[in-house]
């Protein structure tokens, strides 16, 4: 139970690690258009 759920919330902080760079890449491509077109 104990192995579960660590592997749980390990996956989790990934998840919220990686749509947090999504967000923020996002946020800085809308920011500036010149850096939306290198994307």
């Amino acid at each position: 139970m104990f192995l579960w759920r660590n592997t749980y919330a390990y996956v989790f902080d990934i998840l919220v690690h990686h749509e947090s760079n999504l967000l923020q890449r996002f946020w800085e491509s809308s920011q500036s258009p010149m850096q939306l077109q290198l994307l």
